[in-house]
């Protein structure tokens, strides 16, 4: 069986061998790259498809954002929660009384 010859693709569109649909590949938030099928053998709707696609999934990963919070409080508390986690007792009693403004007496 002969295949019709068939027409140039636009930047980004490439013919699959395996099916008559046309393919585009996109990359995710995490970098990682992906195939998909248009499900269409005319240029001009698979491209459209592709830019409907792509500005949907820009949405979504808009709408996955975490909250933003200052640099120094996540730090902080990270950094707080391992040395609790890690610290000895009378040391982190110590630093609690620091970071309620009061005074530690060692000796």
């Amino acid at each position: 069986m002969k295949r019709k010859n068939r027409p140039k693709l636009p930047r980004g569109l490439r013919w699959d061998p395996k099916s008559p649909y046309i393919l585009f590949s996109w990359r995710d938030a995490d970098e990682k790259l992906h195939q998909k099928s248009t499900e269409k053998t005319d240029p001009a709707e698979a491209l459209l498809f592709k830019i409907r696609f792509l500005e949907q999934q820009k949405e979504k990963a808009d709408n996955e954002e975490e909250p933003e919070l200052s640099e120094y409080g996540n730090f902080r508390s990270l950094v707080w929660r391992t040395y609790t986690s890690n610290g000895s007792l009378p040391t982190v009693q110590r630093e609690q009384l620091s970071e309620n403004g009061q005074s530690s007496k060692m000796f």
